[in-house]
C-alpha cells in the first residue's frame, strides 16, 4: 500500500507501476497459500500459542505506531507544509486502524479464552482462519478497486472487466468434468455455500451474519453453563437460539435477483475458495488485463503463469532462450550445458544468478537492488562490496550504507555514521578523522577532532602565503558571517551568507566614516579653540596685581636703583 501510494504520488513509470500491481496479485496468491498450510497444521496449534499471538499482535502494533509518531514529532519541522499535512494525516490513519484492530483482536482474545473443549476450540479456530482468508479476499478487492480509480487507463469500465474473471473461472468450475472440480463444487454445497455469495460482497451484509454468529456461539456457551444447574432458563435461550440460527440460514440463502434489486451487494475479485489452479489463472487474467489498461497494448514484459511456474517448473522460451519463473517471479534462464542460472540486467543482458545467504536480488532500469523488508525499499547494490544506495523522491540515488576499512558506514539526516560499542551512532564524514555525536536537540558535538590524530602539516611557503592572504583580508568577515549562519541556520544559508557579507562591509564602511568624522570634528575644535585664544585682549591689571609683581620685573625701578647706587653719597 505504501508503495503504491509513493509511486501514484511521484507519477512513477508505468512499468514500476505495474510491477507493483503484480505484487499485489502474487502477495494475495502466496498469503492465502500460507494461511491454508497453517490451517492443514491447526492440530498441532495450541490455544495459548493463539492467545499469545494476539498479545503479541497488539503490542507490535502499539509499538509500531508509538515509533511512527516519535518520528513525525522529530521530523515535523524539518519538511515543507504539504508534506506535515500528509504526514499527519498517516498518523490520524494508523492509529484509528490501531484502535479498530486492538478492540477486534481483544474480542477474539477474550473468545478463546472462554472455550469449553477442544471441539469448541476447533471450531473457533476453524472460524478464525475462514475469517482471515475473508478479511484478505475484502481488503484486496477494496484496493484493486481503488487502484482502478487512482491510475489513468485506457480500458472504460475497467473494474467491471476486473470482476468478469472470478465469475468466468466459476462457470468454468461449474461446467467442467474433471473429478476434482465437481469434488470441489460437492464440497462448497456440503458447507452451505452458494456460487451466488462467492461472486458477490456486501460489506453490511457480512457484518450482520457475524453478528448473528456470535450471538448463537454466547447462547451455546450461556445453555451449557445452565444445563448443570437444571435451569428452567435453558428453554427460553434455546428457543432464542432457534430464531437466531433461521434468521443466519436466511441471510446465506439470500438471491441474487433480490440482492440485486437493492443495489446492496458489489462483484467480487478475488476468492480464495478456488482451487490452487484456478486462483492461478484467475491472477493471471487479472495481470493481463493491467496490462493491457495500463500500456494501451502487451507490453514486452511478459506475465506467462506469473503465478506457479515455480512448482511445476514449466519452461518457456522468448528472444533470450529458454528460462523459468521461479517463486520470486524472477526470470531465470539456462544454458545448454551449463548448471548456472542467469537473469536479465538492466542492459537486457544476461548475468549469472548473484543471491546470497541474506538477499534476494532482482534487477531493474536503476540496476541490481534487493528488498529491505524494513524500510520496504529497494537498496540498490552493484556488487557484493559496492555501496548501497535508495532512490529518494526527486528520483536520484542516494548513498544508505558503505563499507569502509572493516567499518560498516550508514548514512541519515545529518550524514555518515557508524554504530560503535555501546550501540551510538558516532558520525565521521569521509576523508576526515573528526568524530561527532548527536547530542539530542539537533546538534552534533565534536568527540575528537583530526589535529589529535595527526601530525599537523608541514609548512608550505605558497599554502602560508595564501591563508596569511585570506586571514588578513576576509578571515574576519568570514569568521563573524559563518558563525551567524550556523547560529541562525537559515532556509538559504548560502544567500543569508552572501547578504551577511554584505552587510558586514557596508558596516565596516559605516564605522570607519563615522571614526573619520570624529576625528575631522576633534581637529576642526581644537583650531577654533586656538583662534579663539590669540584674537582675545588680555584684561585690565589691578593694583593688587602691580603689587604683588616682584620688583625684578619693574625696568624702571630696576634703572633708577643703579643710577643711584653709582651718584651715591654716604650721608653723616
Amino acid at each position: 500500500m505504501v508503495n503504491i501510494r509513493a509511486a501514484v504520488v511521484d507519477e512513477a513509470p508505468k512499468d514500476r507501476i505495474m510491477d507493483i500491481i503484480v505484487d499485489l496479485h502474487l502477495h494475495w496468491l502466496n498469503s492465502v497459500k500460507d494461511i491454508e498450510k497453517s490451517q492443514e497444521l491447526k492440530e498441532n496449534i495450541k490455544a495459548e500459542y493463539v492467545i499469545n499471538t494476539f498479545i503479541f499482535t497488539i503490542d507490535a502494533m502499539e509499538h509500531r505506531y508509538k515509533c511512527f509518531e516519535r518520528y513525525v514529532t522529530h521530523m515535523y519541522h524539518a519538511i515543507s507544509f504539504e508534506e506535515q499535512n500528509l504526514m499527519q494525516a498517516d498518523l490520524e490513519i494508523i492509529e484509528e486502524m490501531n484502535r479498530h484492530v486492538t478492540h477486534f483482536l481483544l474480542r477474539k482474545q477474550k473468545c478463546f479464552l472462554n472455550y469449553m473443549d477442544d471441539i469448541e476450540y476447533q471450531l473457533k479456530l476453524n472460524e478464525l482462519f475462514e475469517e482471515l482468508l475473508n478479511w484478505l479476499d475484502n481488503v484486496i478487492d477494496k484496493l484493486v478497486l481503488e487502484l482502478t480509480e487512482l491510475i489513468n487507463v485506457y480500458t472504460p469500465h475497467f473494474s467491471d472487466e476486473l470482476t468478469k474473471n472470478l465469475k468466468q473461472i466459476f462457470d468454468e468450475v461449474h461446467h467442467s468434468d474433471n473429478p476434482s472440480n465437481q469434488k470441489f463444487i460437492s464440497d462448497l454445497k456440503k458447507k452451505g455455500t452458494e456460487i451466488d455469495t462467492m461472486l458477490h460482497s456486501n460489506p453490511i451484509h457480512n457484518l450482520e451474519m457475524s453478528k448473528v454468529k456470535e450471538k448463537i456461539r454466547i447462547l451455546i456457551d450461556r445453555i451449557k453453563r445452565l444445563e448443570s444447574e437444571n435451569s428452567s432458563a435453558i428453554t427460553g435461550l434455546l428457543n432464542k437460539k432457534s430464531l437466531l440460527e433461521k434468521r443466519l440460514f436466511s441471510l446465506q440463502n439470500l438471491t441474487t435477483e433480490g440482492l440485486d434489486e437493492h443495489n446492496t451487494f458489489g462483484n467480487r475479485i478475488f476468492n480464495h475458495l478456488l482451487p490452487v489452479q484456478y486462483r492461478e489463472r484467475l491472477v493471471s487474467r487479472l495481470c493481463y488485463l493491467w496490462d493491457i489498461a495500463i500500456f494501451k497494448e502487451r507490453s514486452r514484459k511478459s506475465i506467462i503463469s506469473i503465478l506457479s511456474a515455480n512448482e511445476v517448473k514449466e519452461e518457456f522460451t522468448d528472444e533470450l532462450g529458454t528460462f523459468i519463473l521461479d517463486e520470486h517471479s524472477r526470470k531465470l534462464y539456462k544454458k545448454k550445458n551449463d548448471d548456472t542460472l542467469y537473469q536479465i540486467n538492466e542492459n537486457n543482458e544476461l548475468v549469472p544468478l548473484t543471491d546470497d545467504l541474506h538477499h534476494i536480488y532482482f534487477y531493474d532500469e536503476c540496476g541490481r537492488y534487493y528488498m529491505d523488508p524494513t524500510l520496504s525499499k529497494r537498496i540498490y547494490k552493484a556488487h557484493a562490496t559496492a555501496s548501497e544506495y535508495v532512490i529518494n523522491s526527486s528520483g536520484m540515488l542516494v548513498k544508505v550504507r558503505e563499507e569502509q576499512d572493516g567499518i560498516v558506514y550508514c548514512y541519515d539526516n545529518y550524514g555518515r555514521y557508524y554504530i560503535n560499542e555501546d550501540g551510538k551512532r558516532i558520525y565521521r564524514e569521509a576523508g576526515s578523522a573528526s568524530e561527532y555525536e548527536y547530542d539530542g536537540f539537533g546538534n552534533l558535538v565534536r568527540l575528537q577532532s583530526q589535529a589529535t590524530i595527526f601530525q599537523p602539516c608541514p609548512d608550505y611557503t605558497h599554502a602560508s602565503e595564501e591563508c596569511e592572504y585570506l586571514k588578513r583580508t576576509v578571515g574576519t568577515a568570514l569568521r563573524e558571517c559563518v558563525a551567524d549562519c550556523v547560529l541562525y541556520q537559515p532556509v538559504d544559508p548560502v544567500k543569508y551568507l552572501a547578504a551577511r557579507l554584505v552587510k558586514f562591509r557596508e558596516n565596516v564602511e559605516m564605522k570607519e566614516k563615522l571614526e573619520r568624522e570624529k576625528k575631522e570634528l576633534n581637529i576642526a575644535r581644537d583650531l577654533k579653540a586656538a583662534q579663539e585664544r590669540a584674537t582675545a585682549k588680555p584684561p585690565p591689571a589691578s593694583l593688587s596685581d602691580i603689587g604683588a609683581e616682584d620688583d625684578s620685573s619693574d625696568i624702571n625701578l630696576h634703572n633708577y636703583k643703579s643710577a643711584t647706587s653709582d651718584a651715591s653719597v654716604p650721608i653723616k
